[in-house]
């Protein structure tokens, strides 16, 4: 969990540092629209996908302290690829969701 996590951050510093970037060196600071949606896609995904992963090591950590024995039989490694993998579902849908429903918005 650890790993994705740390992937998961790194995705969500380069969905937003070259832009910025961008924007600092250069005196025009206008974004076009599908890059907007694409950003604001990536980084709602990562950040997301974050606060899921975040909620599946708080159970790993619970399962840990208080099921000490049975932590192992409980956490085994296909569980943990299985919350893993539905973090990142549940990330990436809750940011499409959430794209969608902001640029449906009048603007």
């Amino acid at each position: 969990l650890l790993t994705v996590l740390s992937f998961v951050d790194l995705c969500y510093a380069n969905s937003i540092v070259p832009q910025m970037l961008a924007h600092l060196l250069s005196a025009r600071k206008s974004i076009p629209f599908h890059s907007c949606v694409l950003q604001l896609c990536a980084s709602l995904a990562s950040g997301g996908s974050e606060f899921f992963l975040l909620g599946a090591m708080a159970y790993d950590r619970y399962v840990a302290v208080c099921h000490p024995l049975h932590y192992t039989i409980i956490m085994h490694g296909g569980l943990c690829l299985g919350l893993a993998a539905g973090c990142l579902v549940a990330g990436f849908m809750n940011s499409l969701m959430e794209t969608i429903m902001t640029f449906r918005l009048p603007l």
